[in-house]
């Protein structure tokens, strides 16, 4: 059985760190930690690359094996509602998924991380227990447009 390969973007935020820390220790998996900056710790398991540029995502996706499994968690920060946080966070998964499925022909699934935020928690309070199922606050916010792209996106796809 050959391993699963993860693409960890945002890894080295809070919610990305630990997908890769956890997915880097199962022997069935090699996991990529993307970040703007490379830490210290463990250099080896990442790749520096500039999400809102297609060209430098494409170049260092060469480098690097079939990937099968992409772990969304970068976030850009911007005032709460301004369209540049919705445009670049949405541009930056574009970027991503689109380079990923240009270089390889194995990506299975694509898992975007959310926040709070996609609760409405950025515009005061909001009802809990917060589920999923639950209709979206007024717009605008970032993860409604990524998840849009992806439903969109994968159509018509296994």
């Amino acid at each position: 059985m050959s391993k699963k390969v993860a693409l960890v973007v945002g890894a080295t935020g809070i919610i990305g760190s630990y997908i890769l820390e956890h997915i880097s220790q199962l022997e069935d998996w090699d996991a990529i930690g993307i970040a703007r900056t490379i830490p210290d710790q463990h250099p080896e398991r990442y790749v520096s690359m500039d999400l809102l540029n297609e060209v430098d995502i494409q170049e260092k996706l060469r480098e690097i094996p079939e990937v099968t499994h992409i772990f969304y968690a970068a976030y850009q920060n911007f005032p709460a509602l301004s369209k540049e946080l919705i445009e670049v966070n949405t541009s930056m998964l574009e970027h991503v998924v689109n380079a990923v499925e240009e270089k390889s022909g194995s990506l299975q699934r694509v898992i975007l991380m959310q926040g709070a935020k996609v609760y409405g928690s950025h515009l005061g309070k909001f009802k809990t227990p917060a589920k999923e199922s639950a209709p979206r606050h007024l717009p605008p916010n970032f993860y409604y447009n990524q998840e849009d792209f992806l439903r969109t996106h994968q159509k018509g796809k296994g």
